[in-house]
């Protein structure tokens, strides 16, 4: 499998649950989804970070913030076990 894009990736969740995604799904934070600037809406991902690694479907457009590629749901976050990091190194990958 080829890495698509390794950097910076953060969580999101309690502030956003029960709105309206970029791809028109009701975001439910302990999913197991994510946001991401340019992969097709529904593409299925594999996030690796801390030595963890988790499946998750791009529901939604971000992370906002320069020098991130992907926003975790909040129940991505937890598999990977970066709640407390808040912002990790990992790399994304289609699958």
């Amino acid at each position: 499998m080829v890495c698509c894009k390794s950097g910076k990736c953060s969580w999101y969740g309690p502030g956003a649950d029960g709105g309206t995604t970029a791809c028109g799904t009701i975001f439910h934070m302990m999913e197991m989804t994510a946001a991401h600037p340019s992969l097709p809406c529904f593409t299925k991902i594999r996030v690796d970070a801390n030595g963890r690694s988790v499946q998750l479907t791009v529901t939604d457009r971000g992370p906002f913030v320069a020098g991130r590629i992907l926003d975790l749901s909040m129940g991505g976050a937890q598999i990977v076990g970066m709640i407390d990091q808040g912002v990790v190194d990992c790399s994304v990958t289609p699958i």
